[in-house]
């Protein structure tokens, strides 16, 4: 039977119960209905009965963990689209790599602020090709494109550097060059154009790994660009 509430349902997993007054606090008004559990088995148990438009999973759970959980939701009828968020304090590559392969949408990395969540969540309800765009995927086709807007480039990329470093290393992990020099030579301009020097020799050097197939210099090399991005974001009280 379909639900009549209009509100947003979101479940969400996490053996914290921190992290799950946490998502009660960020989340307490009108617009979302919250399912809160505190492990995988939980989630899967509770996601067909709740129906919710969103999933954020926990990596580290008792009894299934989050990528366990993941792997099995893509694998129930209605939630082979759904965006699920996986939620972490471990942004090594193995991780996120795993998080790809059991169909990953994005990640949050813990700690969050209400804001980030928030924007996570409005982000993650456009459809694909909008989420690239919006993310600045797509980034500057030239150095000498005029950017209008310098600021409202730059707070995107650092409120949507999961998902872009996401959709970076899945790009890697599938070895396929033509689908990545392309996207990182844009977001080399873009770089160029926010003028975050310290970061082009790291492009550079991640498309010369791409360039030579030597795909673990090349994850190395992104890591590093993501780890500098996230550090700038904080800094900036956007993550």
């Amino acid at each position: 039977m379909a639900r009549e509430d209009a509100r947003l349902r979101i479940l969400a997993a996490d053996d914290d119960p921190v992290m799950r007054r946490l998502f009660q606090n960020y989340l307490a008004d009108d617009q979302f209905e919250l399912a809160l559990v505190s492990d995988g088995e939980s989630a899967i148990e509770t996601a067909p009965l709740f129906q919710p438009k969103l999933v954020f999973l926990d990596v580290i759970m008792p009894n299934m963990d989050g990528l366990s959980a993941l792997a099995t939701l893509r694998e129930m009828s209605g939630f082979r689209q759904t965006p699920v968020i996986i939620i972490t304090s471990r942004t090594d590559t193995v991780t996120l790599i795993q998080a790809i392969e059991n169909g990953a949408t994005d990640f949050l990395s813990k700690p969050f602020t209400k804001e980030k969540l928030k924007h996570k969540i409005r982000f993650l309800l456009q459809p694909e090709d909008e989420r690239k765009e919006i993310a600045g995927l797509f980034f500057i086709e030239s150095i000498e494109e005029t950017v209008e807007n310098i600021s409202d480039l730059r707070r995107k990329m650092l409120l949507n550097i999961e998902y872009i470093y996401l959709y970076l290393l899945k790009l890697v992990v599938m070895e396929n060059p033509a689908e990545i020099t392309p996207v990182a030579w844009r977001l080399l301009n873009s770089i160029s154009a926010l003028k975050l020097n310290p970061l082009k020799g790291k492009v550079v050097q991640m498309m010369a790994a791409v360039k030579t197939r030597e795909w673990e210099g090349a994850i190395i090399y992104l890591e590093e660009i993501y780890i500098y991005l996230k550090d700038l974001a904080r800094q900036e009280q956007l993550s």
